[in-house]
């Protein structure tokens, strides 16, 4: 499933990258390179999302179940 993510990225005053994500709160991380920033992040992320869809697994009877949702906002 592809989903999209709006990154923040800020350069440091000693040259690291930091990045974080509007959408998913608590994403933040950082890198020595843009890439390596945006890298992070992406896994900061899927940690995340996979962290709170377990945790809502365990706790939801029935099942939960998942659906992909767009819009204009």
């Amino acid at each position: 499933m592809q989903r999209n993510f709006t990154a923040i990225l800020q350069k440091t005053d000693d040259g690291w990258w930091v990045a974080n994500c509007l959408e998913v709160e608590g994403a933040i991380t950082q890198g020595r390179t843009k890439s390596e920033a945006l890298e992070n992040l992406e896994d900061a992320i899927r940690m995340i999302l996979d962290y709170r869809t377990e945790k809502l697994e365990r706790r939801s009877s029935p099942p939960i179940e998942t659906q992909n949702l767009s819009f204009v906002a």
